[in-house]
């Protein structure tokens, strides 16, 4: 899974696991990284052991671009990581192995190749920004059980945050609650959140998906690299 930062990867992971009703592991990429020679190793070939023991499972490795970085420009320690994970890898989700994996960057670019190949990481799913409807459904999901005026319509403000993610719309979000939680403690009267204070938390928010997608574009133009990112290439 790939795409912008805060649009839902590791929620999707979390959505499957609970779906299947099957073990989950989710793993930040950068905790399995060990101080000492060796140790990166041993933590990767013990969490393919627990998932093992406890198949049918789901390893979700999150940030995995800091695990599985391309080798061509690192260090003798990602080098040896990317090799033990190829080898865990190996008769996963078959029926002697049956274990899931699903991995989720922001850098879809710098994984390194061999884990892409068929049988591995073979099948690559753009997860883009929200559109305004989906942006509509999370206002409404962050709004709700809050005390909001009658004045608040999620269309409006689906409408005024084109480009941001789920992430940023929780924030905003976030910052409204506080605006009326300060009039609270200057009246001692229960405040609803008001259309000005989403406005406000809107413009406090600065989104990151326009980043993203340029920074993607100039990368894969850069690097003639289309094949793998046919998605990617036709949003942007």
């Amino acid at each position: 899974l790939y795409g912008p930062p805060g649009c839902g990867k590791s929620l999707i992971a979390e959505a499957t696991a609970g779906e299947a009703n099957v073990a989950f592991f989710h793993v930040k990429s950068s905790d399995l990284k060990g101080k000492y020679v060796g140790e990166t190793e041993k933590n990767i070939a013990n969490l393919f052991a627990e998932a093992k023991k406890y198949q049918p499972s789901i390893i979700f490795f999150d940030e995995f671009e800091s695990l599985g970085g391309e080798r061509t420009t690192a260090g003798e320690y990602q080098k040896s990581a990317v090799a033990q994970l190829l080898t865990e890898m190996n008769g996963v989700g078959t029926k002697n192995d049956q274990i899931l994996l699903i991995a989720a960057t922001n850098e879809p670019w710098s994984i390194d190749l061999a884990l892409k190949r068929e049988g591995r990481f073979g099948q690559s799913i753009l997860i883009p920004h929200p559109d305004v409807e989906s942006r509509k459904q999370i206002f409404a999901i962050a709004l709700k059980d809050k005390p909001v005026a009658k004045e608040v319509n999620t269309q409006t403000l689906a409408a005024a945050t084109e480009g941001y993610s789920g992430a940023d719309i929780t924030a905003i979000v976030n910052i409204a609650t506080d605006e009326a939680m300060k009039r609270y403690f200057a009246t001692k009267y229960l405040q609803d959140i008001t259309l000005a204070d989403l406005l406000f938390g809107i413009q406090q928010v600065k989104p990151r998906v326009k980043q993203w997608y340029a920074k993607a574009n100039k990368i894969i133009a850069e690097r003639n690299e289309e094949e793998g990112f046919e998605e990617l290439v036709a949003s942007i």
